[in-house]
């Protein structure tokens, strides 16, 4: 349960930092690309909920559910479909555990989502401290990849089979 407050909490400190850029170092310069990254996804993660609370023919959450689901969806739409890729195909291996659930193997996941999220914001960090913003190519070419393969993992039943 603390992870669905501690990351979306997190996310969002990223995405002030993306926002005041009031530092050249390059640890503040990655959390604004990290910023711009969970930026990217999050509408994906507000129309993912909405998608659950109206139901369209799945799994459909009330309010209550899509309040508790909402924080946890973020950071599953972080990952995206990469991540939801591998997970699925390795997870059982590595850890014995259900491969269909988030839910029993949630430090395997978001530490696969942390490698992503890391790595794609260490390229847009290096563009942002040459002064680059958010038209650089790259960079919006990286924001654009994790919006898509966040909608391409939307449909993922992360909460359970």
């Amino acid at each position: 349960m603390w992870l669905g407050i501690l990351l979306p909490a997190l996310f969002l400190w990223f995405i002030v930092s993306y926002l005041r850029n009031s530092n050249d170092k390059f640890l503040y310069q990655w959390r604004r690309g990290a910023g711009w990254l969970a930026l990217c996804v999050a509408p994906i993660t507000v129309v993912a909920v909405l998608a659950r609370m109206i139901g369209d023919g799945g799994v459909e959450w009330d309010q209550a559910g899509a309040i508790v689901g909402a924080p946890f969806h973020w950071p599953v739409l972080m990952g995206g479909q990469t991540v939801i890729s591998i997970f699925e195909e390795n997870v059982k291996d590595w850890t014995g555990h259900r491969k269909d659930t988030l839910l029993d193997n949630v430090g395997v996941f978001m530490l696969m989502m942390t490698i992503q999220v890391a790595v794609l914001s260490f390229f847009v960090a290096k563009r942002f401290q040459k002064g680059k913003a958010w038209r650089d190519p790259l960079v919006r070419g990286l924001g654009i990849f994790m919006a898509i393969n966040a909608f391409l993992g939307m449909e993922w039943p992360w909460y359970g089979t």
